[in-house]
């Protein structure tokens, strides 16, 4: 996919979907877990041990996906020019 695509046709944002599903995944879980951390956070009860792993999770995943893609990305690039 070349950069910019998405400007130009309407179909590339479902290829990048399709091509980055694993990262969107992991992504959604980590807003997901960085979303629990929250709630429990304005939550009353003292349960630090599990915010703490719920933010962690949640940063890790994201920062995660993001890595994953990019090497997703110099990858296919790379293969590009060598084919």
């Amino acid at each position: 996919m070349k950069p910019y695509a998405v400007l130009r046709s309407w179909r590339s944002p479902g290829k990048a979907v399709r091509v980055l599903f694993a990262e969107a995944v992991v992504v959604v879980i980590g807003v997901a877990l960085i979303a629990a951390f929250g709630v429990l956070m304005a939550d009353a009860s003292k349960n630090s041990t599990l915010e703490a792993a719920l933010a962690a999770l949640g940063v890790v995943g994201i920062t995660g996906a993001g890595v994953q893609a990019r090497i997703k990305a110099k990858t296919q690039s790379a293969l590009a020019r060598l084919v």
